[in-house]
């Protein structure tokens, strides 16, 4: 009853509407835009080609594509401020012309051009040969699942279950196979070479109290490491 109502009141609304023009709404925002009249700047691209100016702002409006670049005209449909401006000023009256055909009464009317029928009262329905049951619900054997069953991606650490001999995830008790193998790490083994400099020498020296006689002769013990020495040797035959 609601679809049928509102269809009627649809077509009788449109009987009393301009049938070559547009439907009211859009009459009204056209006659709201007129009120900004005079408070732009025109110039002159090229034919049907206009630039509209005010306060340092510039938008391109294009007549024969129907574009401008506030982008209003191309979202709505409707001719924005700017178009509007140029329109009034080239005494071009035929709006429908620069309207999207949603705007047109004659659109309007073919969308509510159908008549929905009321349906008859549940009494005088004809009844059918014989009476139509839904088919018998089947119960599984076992116990009802109270929890569907998740997923392989909605499984988490948190939820899944883990075998408590080794404390993986993934088996059980039943499918076990042993505990996983370990991921061998591979080394990279590089050959050391020991290169002696001048400055490990005297540090060695230093540490461990070496001097030199001269070239080629062999280091031996300092004078402070053989008076120990021999005050050793000395305790040891007393």
């Amino acid at each position: 009853m609601m679809m049928m109502t509102l269809m009627y009141d649809k077509r009788t609304k449109e009987s009393i509407w301009d049938q070559d023009g547009l439907v009211p709404r859009a009459v009204a925002h056209i006659a709201k835009l007129k009120k900004w009249y005079g408070k732009f700047d025109l110039a002159g691209v090229e034919k049907n080609k206009w630039t509209a100016t005010k306060d340092g702002q510039r938008w391109t409006v294009n007549l024969d594509a129907q574009e401008c670049e506030c982008k209003e005209w191309q979202v709505s449909g409707l001719p924005c401020i700017n178009t509007v401006y140029i329109l009034v000023w080239l005494r071009k009256p035929s709006w429908k012309k620069y309207c999207c055909e949603y705007h047109w009464v004659s659109t309007y009317m073919k969308a509510y051009a159908s008549t929905v029928y009321p349906v008859a009262n549940d009494t005088s329905w004809v009844k059918p040969p014989r009476e139509f049951r839904p088919p018998p619900l089947l119960r599984p054997t076992r116990r009802p699942r109270k929890s569907r069953r998740k997923d392989e991606n909605e499984l988490t650490n948190g939820s899944a279950r883990r075998y408590g001999k080794y404390g993986h995830y993934g088996h059980n008790k039943k499918t076990c196979k042993g505990p996983p193998m370990a991921d061998k790490v591979v080394h990279n083994k590089k050959k050391l070479t020991r290169v002696d400099t001048l400055r490990s020498q005297e540090e060695i020296k230093v540490k461990y109290r070496f001097t030199t006689l001269g070239q080629g002769s062999e280091p031996r013990p300092s004078t402070a490491t053989s008076q120990t020495t021999q005050t050793c040797r000395r305790a040891r035959q007393t």
